[in-house]
């Protein structure tokens, strides 16, 4: 299958986190966030609580066009953004923006409850299998949008590496040698 990444219209990133309290304690937080409308650009619906579910999405702030996790996948607690609906505008720009709201969520829980989230690493996958798939080829294509995208936002050039199969959907792990402070993440 060759490559048309720049039709891909979902995608997520994810912050582990170094410290968080249990997931169930994000639950009042993301409801505060809906009340008093924290997040811009989407309209915030509900919070789900997947806490019960090993090694799954934990808790959900439902958005329209995208959802936060305090997921608990790869038996690693973190701050997942996923965008589920289009974008305007391309994949280059949507990525930067996943990743922008990625970064301002964490700055936002940072604030709100005792927890940290490292930048040493990040995982990006893009569940979009008919513009991409998981096979070395495709993350041949998309690694330089990737590599270039967070450097810009991130002031630090990262090391990529694709994981999993090809039957899953394309999963990127970025590595930082000198990792960034979340606060210098451009805007």
């Amino acid at each position: 299958m060759t490559t048309t990444f720049e039709h891909a219209e979902r995608v997520q990133v994810k912050f582990f986190a170094e410290r968080a309290p249990e997931t169930t304690e994000f639950i009042p937080i993301f409801h505060a966030w809906i009340r008093d409308k924290r997040i811009q650009g989407d309209t915030l619906v509900d919070v789900a609580d997947y806490s019960h579910v090993a090694d799954g999405p934990g808790v959900m702030l439902v958005g329209h066009g995208c959802d936060w996790y305090l997921d608990e996948h790869y038996g690693r607690r973190g701050l997942l953004f996923s965008r589920k609906r289009a974008f305007e505008g391309d994949f280059k720009g949507s990525f930067e923006d996943a990743l922008r709201q990625a970064e301002q969520a964490c700055i936002e829980l940072e604030k709100d409850v005792d927890a940290s989230f490292s930048t040493t690493e990040l995982l990006i996958r893009v569940p979009d299998r008919l513009h991409v798939s998981n096979t070395d080829e495709d993350f041949e294509a998309i690694a330089p949008l990737l590599k270039a995208s967070i450097a810009a936002i991130a002031g630090a050039e990262p090391t990529l590496e694709r994981e999993g199969e090809a039957r899953q959907c394309l999963t990127v792990r970025a590595r930082f040698d000198a990792p960034p402070k979340l606060q210098d993440f451009t805007a």
